[in-house]
């Protein structure tokens, strides 16, 4: 189940992933964020928020966008524990940037969880 909509929340974690290319004067960029979030509740939500922008080469745009909401799985309480891995996969070539941090690096806690501990102990700060 997902929401559309998000309400008071405190950000724990934010990762993101770009993408822009351009290919026979059709220009694509897409930008997506994603957060894990502590609602006033007390509920652990993964906010997964994107929009996409569509060029063509006769001027004509077209643009989407989505934000959702899910609750937070095991596989994203874990997540937490990871270093976020930054990466650039320009290439000047093919006029494609792929850039962000959105892939999990190598493992930082000693323990399953800490990392989700150590962002609510942040909170408190």
């Amino acid at each position: 189940m997902s929401e559309r909509v998000i309400g008071p929340h405190w950000v724990l974690r934010r990762t993101n992933h770009h993408i822009e290319s351009q290919e026979a004067g059709k220009a694509i960029e897409y930008h997506e964020q994603n957060y894990w979030v502590l609602q006033e509740d007390g509920t652990l939500s993964k906010v997964w928020e994107w929009e996409e922008f569509t060029r063509w080469p006769d001027g004509t745009t077209r643009v989407e966008q989505d934000c959702t909401a899910t609750p937070m799985t095991e596989a994203d309480i874990l997540r937490l524990d990871h270093l976020d891995r930054q990466y650039d996969n320009s290439d000047s070539r093919s006029g494609t940037k792929i850039w962000g941090n959105r892939e999990p690096g190598k493992r930082i806690r000693h323990a399953k969880g800490v990392g989700l501990s150590m962002a609510l102990k942040e909170l408190l700060g």
